[in-house]
C-alpha cells in the first residue's frame, strides 16, 4: 500500500538514497492486528520495521540491540512513558486511537516528538513520519533529546501544529500570505465547502478562535 507523499522515491545508488531507505522503524504496539497493518504500510513506503515490541518492557529491553532511527509507540500501551524514559535520545512518536486532547497531552508531557492518530489517512500517516524522520527529501534527520520540562508558548505551537495534514499546512500558510476563502479555493481548487472544512480544523487542532489568530501564530512561530 504505497502512498503518495510527496517525497521521491529512494534509489538510484545515491549514498542519500541508500540511507533513506535504511531508516529504522520499531513499533511498540499490543495489537497484533494494527501492528501488522503499520509495519506493512511503512515497509512499502521505504522504511525498515526493524522490530515490533508487544509490551513495554519488551521495547525497552530490545532497544540497544536494534538501534532504531525512529520508536512509533501506542499511547495506550501500559507504562508507554517509560520507553521514552529509558532512551530519551531516540526519536520517538506515540499512535493512538483517537487524536483527542487527553491523548496529545499525554505523549507531550512523557516527551515524545510528536503524535498521530491511526484513524488517519494513508497518506498523512506516511508524510507525518516522513516529515519528523528526513531534514529533506531524502536526507535522515535526528531530532534532539527528548524533552524534561514542559514546552514553552513556542514549543506549544509547534506541538499542536503537528497534527496539521499537509493540506491543513497549505490552507494555514496562504492564510498567512492574506489570502480569503475563494481565493483559498481558487489556487488549491477546493470547494468553499472543504476550504471552510480545512480552517475549521486548523483552529481546532491550533486551538485559536480565529482564521487571523491562527495565521499570527504561524507566522510568530514559524509553524508553515
Amino acid at each position: 500500500m504505497r502512498v503518495d507523499t510527496g517525497v521521491p522515491d529512494a534509489g538510484g545508488g545515491s549514498e542519500e538514497g541508500d540511507q533513506r531507505g535504511g531508516a529504522r522503524v520499531v513499533l511498540a504496539e499490543h495489537h497484533t492486528l494494527s501492528a501488522q497493518m503499520i509495519t506493512y504500510m511503512l515497509e512499502a513506503n521505504d522504511f525498515e520495521v526493524a522490530g515490533v515490541a508487544a509490551s513495554t518492557a519488551e521495547a525497552i529491553e530490545r532497544m540497544s540491540e536494534l538501534d532504531p532511527d525512529l520508536v512509533l509507540v501506542d499511547i495506550d500501551l501500559p507504562g508507554a512513558g517509560q520507553i521514552k524514559a529509558a532512551h530519551p535520545s531516540v526519536t520517538m512518536i506515540a499512535i493512538g486511537s483517537s487524536d483527542d486532547e487527553e491523548r496529545m497531552m499525554s505523549a507531550f508531557h512523557a516527551g515524545f516528538e510528536g503524535f498521530i492518530s491511526k484513524d488517519a489517512a494513508a497518506a498523512d500517516f506516511i508524510a507525518y513520519i516522513h516529515n519528523v524522520v528526513y531534514g529533506g527529501p531524502s536526507r535522515l534527520k535526528r531530532l534532539r533529546p527528548g524533552r524534561s520540562r514542559p514546552l514553552d508558548e513556542a514549543g506549544e505551537a509547534l506541538f499542536r501544529a503537528s497534527y496539521l495534514t499537509p493540506r491543513e499546512r497549505e490552507v494555514l500558510f496562504l492564510l498567512t500570505e492574506g489570502a480569503n476563502s475563494r481565493l483559498l479555493a481558487t489556487q488549491l481548487s477546493l470547494s468553499p465547502h472543504t476550504v471552510r472544512s480545512h480552517i475549521q480544523n486548523i483552529l481546532a487542532k491550533l486551538q485559536v478562535g480565529s482564521r487571523t489568530e491562527a495565521a499570527a501564530i504561524a507566522v510568530q512561530h514559524g509553524l508553515t
